[in-house]
């Protein structure tokens, strides 16, 4: 009869330590939830894994920057509206001094209305003015009453703005870029130019192309045919105003629509991504908890065998 032999109980060792191995692996797997620890264990599968994880932080930065991108845009949309709201009411405004021959309180409704306009378009979004235009680290406006309004030459020998350049051209992905909002310059140029104009005929100097008006004067009061023809001659320019500010918040409109589009689009490129990631990397979990078990009781087994062999000995036989 074969007691037991020292080959024997070397290979019961290695056995029971490639089960401990096992084990210990298969308790990473379930605490863990993944399949490998690290790349190396995917093998010839490394190469795609990484490649997968380089697409999955791309769309993730598109998706992160283009959050900000549409909260921009939003505030954009919300500012746009507002001063054509402002344009709206000069026209309102003019139509009524027009219509009733009487300009009392116009020059006081264009000097609060200037003073909305001015802070709309020296709004902040995260830090920056959003109307800056490439330089976004000063307001855009370079006046900051209706007596600078007044001192300043008229377009285009003088300026009101301080922004530079053209809006921000943004990637949203790989194949969409878009426009960002707009400068103040473009939007409201038109309209602070009108009321300088009226505000220039009040103060008594004749605005350029006005001279078919004279004499300027003072319109806070009832107006003669002259001064009433003058007012109905600045509507056009207003009206051209609130045009430009709706043709801006139009195409920003366009701009929030691209911008959800691409999202939903980064989106659902993510979830399916996400899923093949999910398939190579994370572990069958129940697979994994019954392994786990079986492996835990095959250790003990092997245990209880090197113990017995253990006391084993020819004396026990004798």
């Amino acid at each position: 009869m074969r007691i037991g032999t020292f080959g024997n109980s070397q290979a019961m060792i290695q056995q029971m330590l490639r089960q401990q191995t096992d084990l210990v692996e298969t308790q990473r797997q379930v605490a863990t939830g993944t399949k490998y620890d690290d790349v190396k264990g995917f093998g010839a599968g490394t190469s795609s894994l990484l490649s997968s994880h380089s697409i999955m932080n791309r769309l993730d930065g598109f998706y992160d920057s283009n959050k900000s991108i549409s909260g921009r845009l939003n505030a954009f949309d919300h500012s746009l509206t507002e001063l054509e709201g402002i344009g709206n009411r000069l026209r309102d405004a003019l139509f009524t001094a027009r219509g009733t021959s009487d300009g009392t309180g116009l020059v006081t409704e264009i000097d609060a209305l200037f003073q909305q306009a001015s802070s709309i378009m020296n709004t902040r979004f995260e830090g920056r003015f959003l109307f800056g235009g490439t330089v976004s680290d000063q307001q855009p406006m370079a006046i900051g009453s209706t007596a600078e309004l007044l001192a300043t030459a008229e377009p285009p020998t003088g300026s009101f703005f301080n922004d530079q350049g053209d809006p921000n051209s943004i990637r949203l992905d790989e194949r969409t870029t878009v426009t960002v909002g707009n400068t103040a310059s473009q939007v409201g140029e038109e309209l602070l130019h009108a009321m300088q104009r009226i505000l220039m005929f009040d103060a008594g100097t004749l605005p350029a192309g006005a001279a078919a008006f004279a004499p300027a004067g003072d319109l806070d009061q009832q107006l003669d045919d002259n001064q009433a023809e003058f007012l109905q001659s600045e509507l056009d320019r207003v009206l051209g105003a609130i045009d430009t500010m709706k043709t801006a918040a139009t195409d920003n409109a366009l701009n929030i629509q691209t911008v959800e589009d691409v999202q939903t689009r980064i989106e659902d490129q993510r979830i399916t991504l996400s899923e093949l990631l999910s398939d190579k990397e994370d572990a069958d979990l129940g697979e994994a908890a019954i392994r786990l078990n079986q492996q835990q009781v095959a250790l003990e087994a092997s245990f209880r065998m090197i113990a017995q062999m253990r006391q084993l000995s020819l004396v026990n036989l004798l």
